[in-house]
């Protein structure tokens, strides 16, 4: 089947929180409603109420959903099918939030298929477009160590003061860029345009639901029982260093976004099964480096040798030797292959001289030239 581009328009399920005026001119289409604060684009995936709600619709007038099925390979391609099947493996919304959401989380993976039998759990990460001013803010993560008692009275009497106090407050601005895992409570503050790119599923477990249209506590826990949904929260400390881990920042400079490779990225946890430790000291990474157009040189070799697995480690060892290599060349105006005496332009590497004689050759043929 041959595939090419198709467009899809605007698909805005109504949803229980107010917003959707800032999709509203990147779509260049009316607000559908009030409550229309979330685009499913190009979406394989329903809302957790089924219906088909939150599927993206072809011109034609079919599914998207349906037409991925019937050609997988066609439009996933050959190693992604052999690898996940015909799942997409990934949703993206459009989301603009008219007041702020409620103090919610998402269940992981392991969650989903013991207590929901679902293959996917929800780990999503959002990249802030737009904001209402500069004190808009997300809340992430719990400052403390919060008990399943103090969650529970939390949810009983809907204290969202006590729930908000409980967490981070992160300042957004256009350009931010941040990670949320799966189970990691968040409210994203009103005025907030971004995109998020999560896994291909719409599990939310509310702690919050008061004062949202249409909400109640039979919304709130996946038709689960209460103290089953709230296993699913991760009711750690979340120190400030794991916050700015988990925060990017792509400050704008005349309407574009560039990138803040000062903030640190590394994680400060074991990485997996391996157990390695990566630390703030590393977030100058071999990314940070190269995304200023900059060589670490040696020593930043071998302290990428010293913080970050041996792969990244020998391609900087590769690029400090070359960095070094070109710092041996002759001046601007001698001759060497891709340049010209006198041509003004800086030579490209010439192999390494390894022998007297191969000098002497070098070094004769150049007095040859005219």
């Amino acid at each position: 089947m041959s595939l090419a581009p198709v467009a899809l328009g605007p698909n805005q399920p109504d949803r229980p929180y107010r917003g959707g005026a800032g999709i509203a001119p990147f779509r260049r289409v009316p607000q559908p409603s009030p409550f229309s604060p979330e685009d499913f684009v190009g979406s394989t995936t329903e809302i957790f109420a089924g219906g088909g709600v939150g599927l993206s619709t072809l011109p034609s007038g079919e599914l998207l959903r349906d037409a991925v099925a019937a050609d997988p390979v066609g439009y996933l391609g050959a190693q992604h099918v052999g690898r996940f099947g015909p799942s997409t493996e990934l949703l993206v919304k459009l989301l603009d939030t008219g007041e702020r959401l409620f103090v919610h989380l998402h269940p992981d993976g392991p969650f989903a298929a013991e207590h929901l039998a679902l293959p996917h759990g929800k780990t999503e990460a959002w990249i802030v477009t737009a904001v209402a001013d500069a004190d808009t803010s997300a809340h992430l993560g719990f400052t403390r160590d919060v008990t399943a008692e103090e969650v529970e009275a939390w949810v009983d009497g809907q204290d969202s003061a006590g729930m908000l106090g409980a967490m981070h407050r992160v300042p957004l601005e256009a350009g931010t860029t941040l990670l949320v895992p799966a189970g990691m409570p968040h409210a994203i503050g009103a005025g907030v345009t971004l995109v998020e790119l999560q896994e291909p599923s719409d599990l939310s477990i509310l702690l919050e639901y008061a004062g949202y249209r249409g909400l109640g506590p039979a919304d709130a826990f996946l038709g689960l029982e209460r103290s089953v949904a709230l296993g699913a929260l991760d009711r750690r400390a979340v120190t400030p260093e794991r916050i700015a881990e988990l925060l990017s920042s792509r400050r704008t400079e005349g309407g574009a976004l560039r990138s803040s490779p000062q903030r640190p990225m590394a994680s400060s946890e074991p990485s997996g099964s391996a157990g390695r430790w990566s630390s703030p000291r590393a977030s100058r990474s071999w990314s940070s480096w190269t995304a200023q157009g900059r060589c670490p040189g040696r020593r930043g070799a071998r302290r990428l040798a010293r913080t970050h697995p041996p792969r990244a480690a020998r391609r900087g060892a590769r690029r400090a030797r070359r960095q070094a290599d070109r710092r041996a060349l002759p001046p601007t105006g001698a001759l060497s292959r891709g340049g010209h005496a006198g041509s003004g332009r800086r030579p490209r590497a010439m192999p390494t001289l390894t022998t007297a004689a191969t000098a002497q050759r070098a070094a004769a043929a150049s007095q040859a030239m005219p």
